[in-house]
C-alpha cells in the first residue's frame, strides 16, 4: 500500500472535484488552470484584459469604420487643443501638470487636464467642440443642472479662429481625414 506522500489528492472530495473540474489551458497564455465555471476561458484577469485588447483592434472595434475611428481622431486632435488653450484650464487657468503612474510595470504620464466635448458627443472631435478643463471645472460642469460656463462655445470658436494658419491647416486635415467617422 502506497504511503501518504504518494497520494495525488488530500481527500476523496479533492479527487472527485478534480475529476469534475479538470484543468484546461488558458486560451490566451496556454497555462493550465482549473476553471471556476464552465464559461471561464482565461487563467487570470490580465489574460482576459489582453485578449479583450486584441479583439478590439481594427474591425473588432464596434466604432471601426473604414480604417478610421473617432477615438483615433480624438488622439490626434488632443494636442491641438492643448496648444490652443495654452496648456491650461480654459475656465480657471489651472496649468498643465503631468501625473506619473505605473502602467504594465513601466512609468507613464497622464495630464491633470481633460479635453471636454461641449456637445457631450465623443464622436464629434471638431476643434470648436473641444475645450481643455481641469478635473475640478470638468466635475463642476457635469454636476450642475445648468452649465456654469455658458461661454465655452464662443470661446472655442474665437480661440480656434485666432490660431496660426499651420494650426488651422492641421485641424482641417484631421477633419477631412476623419469625416467618415462623423456620418
Amino acid at each position: 500500500m502506497p504511503g501518504r506522500s504518494d497520494r495525488m489528492f488530500c481527500s476523496v472530495e479533492c479527487r472527485v472535484d478534480a475529476r469534475e473540474h479538470p484543468e484546461h489551458p488558458c486560451t490566451m497564455c496556454g497555462l493550465f488552470f482549473r476553471r471556476k465555471t464552465s464559461r471561464t476561458v482565461y487563467c487570470s484577469r490580465s489574460c482576459a484584459d489582453r485578449a479583450h485588447s486584441i479583439r478590439m483592434i481594427g474591425t473588432g472595434n464596434s466604432h471601426y469604420k473604414d480604417g478610421t475611428s473617432y477615438s483615433k481622431w480624438f488622439k490626434e486632435t488632443r494636442p491641438l487643443i492643448f496648444e490652443r488653450d495654452k496648456d491650461a484650464c480654459a475656465a480657471c487657468s489651472a496649468p498643465y501638470k503631468p501625473i506619473t503612474f505605473m502602467r504594465n510595470g513601466a512609468p507613464a504620464q497622464k495630464s491633470n487636464l481633460i479635453v471636454h466635448h461641449l456637445d457631450e458627443d465623443p464622436a464629434n472631435n471638431r476643434v470648436e467642440n473641444l475645450i481643455l478643463l481641469c478635473a475640478t471645472c470638468h466635475s463642476v460642469h457635469h454636476h450642475s443642472a445648468e452649465t456654469p460656463f455658458p461661454w465655452f462655445a464662443e470661446y472655442t470658436r474665437q480661440a480656434s479662429e485666432s490660431m496660426t494658419s499651420k494650426w488651422k491647416a492641421t485641424a482641417t486635415t484631421l477633419l477631412t481625414v476623419y469625416s467618415s467617422t462623423t456620418a
